[in-house]
């Protein structure tokens, strides 16, 4: 899928000042709307919701640990795609690459906590009989996980770079490794009760979508 189309050494990563400069803004303002709506006009209306059969298989209680171990693998997935920076010997395509990395990032977290504020969905772990809330948004940000939409967005783009142009056999290990993290992230979550198995699918496909779709956009440019 990657390597569909002309040979990956006749392939440019593009960036034009002004375009990407207006995505970066586009991006800020998306951000900065989320936050206003948050602070300012969000009113909770929780909703309980699931897919039939699929998400039978969640849980209903927290398990702390596998939430802290998802924000390891997270951070490990993360900096396993911003390693891969340096696999470039030609500046102009490590450049790029970062410029891309950072817009697919700021993307896919945007769309999620959007998705967040519309859908309020509560997590499973809220289903818990001694469950009680203090009152946080959080309990109703279920859908869809952001750690996996996040992860899968760099694990994305490091598989796009890896497959799609020139780089050295280490810049595909660090995208598969990065791949890897970015499935345990979604299962971690899931086991903790953090999240319901469609949450973690949605976002990994938001993730990768983001991903895929800003790469062609600058393969364009």
């Amino acid at each position: 899928f990657f390597l569909k189309g002309q040979n990956p050494t006749n392939r440019q990563i593009g960036f034009h000042l002004g375009t990407d400069l207006g995505i970066h803004g586009v991006n800020a303002s998306y951000w900065l709307t989320n936050r206003y709506i948050v602070k300012n006009t969000l009113k909770i209306e929780p909703k309980e919701w699931r897919v039939p059969v699929l998400d039978d298989f969640s849980r209903t209680t927290l398990r702390k640990p596998h939430a802290w171990a998802s924000d390891y693998t997270l951070q490990g997935a993360l900096i396993l795609s911003l390693i891969q920076t340096d696999q470039y010997k030609n500046l102009k395509t490590t450049r790029n690459f970062a410029n891309l990395w950072v817009q697919n990032m700021l993307f896919t977290a945007n769309l999620t906590q959007t998705a967040k504020i519309v859908f309020q969905r509560k997590r499973p772990y809220t289903r818990d009989p001694n469950f009680v809330s203090d009152g946080a948004n959080d309990h109703f940000y279920s859908f869809f996980s952001g750690h996996s939409s996040i992860t899968a967005a760099a694990a994305a783009t490091s598989m796009w770079m890896a497959y799609r142009y020139p780089s050295s056999q280490t810049s595909k290990i660090t995208a598969w490794a990065s791949t890897g993290l970015a499935l345990t992230t979604g299962a971690l979550r899931i086991t903790a009760g953090k999240h319901y198995p469609s949450d973690v699918l949605m976002g990994w496909a938001i993730g990768t979508g983001v991903s895929i779709l800003n790469g062609w956009i600058h393969e364009k440019l």
